[in-house]
């Protein structure tokens, strides 16, 4: 058995080449009527491209240590956020709008009578609907329809989407937050100002400065101590004995207002920030590209349907009559052998 070489391969071809030319003209010939638009609608594709925000809380951008931040604000996303964006994109909200919106089930050709006619509709739009993250780190939303304009509209479309869907899943936890965040403010306050009333009562009996009244007090005693003034003496050590039974409570009084007083101004700080994202509507993602009515049409690849039917005939042909010589040569090897 001979084995196969360039020589006895072009041997053959030359040997055959009528039965490769039909074979292939035939394919091509195949391939090229069933690449036509009745056969396979021509679909368009359009793509939007957009890189991710890398924060989507304004109060952490304008708030954080009562400074601006702004490189905050126009800093693009890493990987994490662009895989966010990604899973909101294909979420459930954004395609139910663009179903209803543009007519999913008339557009698709979707029989509502079937037995499972969401499933079909589903499959047909994930078949049309591809979001990927490129080698920059950006999000690709790509949108295949046999209308090319239709095409356009549902990609930008899907990318307007993309801030109203994300703002209404934060907006329920930001006015949470918010509320939690008031009432804790509220509370605050109500407590700032019993303790207010009770440092107002001590200061009502002549308390209102401790440690400056006892010092005074103290050195008026000791002038009256020493010229001798018992009684005078004794009306001030009255005084003081007073001036120590709420002294006491006085400064502690003052000492927790002056905390709580902070703690205040905290809770008014997160009460602030939290109604700013409450009311926070900020672009999820910075626009690269729009999209735009393709004018070629992407699939299917007429040339490469023809080229790609053409070779797989010739080498198939190739294939069967190697196979067939081998089969003779072996079949004539048999022949010789029985007639010895």
């Amino acid at each position: 058995m001979h084995p196969i070489s360039l020589e006895n391969i072009i041997s053959l071809i030359r040997r055959w080449k009528r039965v490769f030319l039909l074979t292939t003209l035939g394919a091509v010939m195949l391939s090229l009527a069933f690449s036509l638009p009745w056969m396979i609608p021509p679909r368009y594709r359009s793509t939007v491209v957009m890189y991710p925000t890398s924060t989507s809380s304004l109060s952490s951008s304008m708030l954080s240590d009562l400074q601006w931040s702004e490189e905050d604000l126009l800093e693009f996303g890493e990987r994490e956020e662009a895989n966010q964006l990604k899973q909101i994109l294909v979420s459930e909200p954004i395609r139910d709008h663009l179903i209803v919106r543009y007519r999913l089930f008339e557009h698709y050709q979707i029989d509502t009578t079937d037995a499972h006619p969401l499933t079909r509709l589903w499959k047909e739009y994930e078949r049309n609907v591809e979001v990927r993250i490129n080698e920059y780190g950006a999000v690709e939303l790509t949108v295949y329809d046999t209308d090319a304009q239709l095409a356009a509209d549902m990609a930008n479309k899907m990318a307007q989407l993309l801030d109203s869907v994300t703002h209404q899943m934060q907006q329920g936890r930001a006015l949470g937050a918010e509320h939690v965040a008031l009432t804790a403010y509220e509370d605050q306050q109500r407590y700032i100002h019993l303790l207010e009333d009770s440092l107002s009562r001590i200061m009502a009996r002549g308390v209102h400065d401790y440690e400056s009244q006892a010092q005074v007090i103290y050195e008026e005693l000791a002038i009256q101590l020493g010229r001798g003034n018992v009684r005078a003496a004794q009306a001030l050590e009255d005084k003081l004995q007073g001036l120590g039974r709420d002294g006491g409570a006085y400064i502690a009084l003052q000492e927790e207002l002056k905390l709580e007083k902070e703690r205040l101004s905290i809770l008014k700080s997160k009460w602030e920030k939290a109604g700013m994202d409450s009311r926070q509507d900020l672009p999820q993602k910075f626009i690269v590209n729009d999209a735009y009515r393709a004018e070629r049409k992407a699939y299917p690849m007429q040339l490469a349907i023809i080229a790609g039917s053409g070779i797989s005939s010739f080498m198939f042909t190739l294939l069967v009559l190697i196979a067939l010589q081998r089969f003779e040569h072996i079949a004539g090897r048999i022949r010789n052998q029985e007639k010895v």
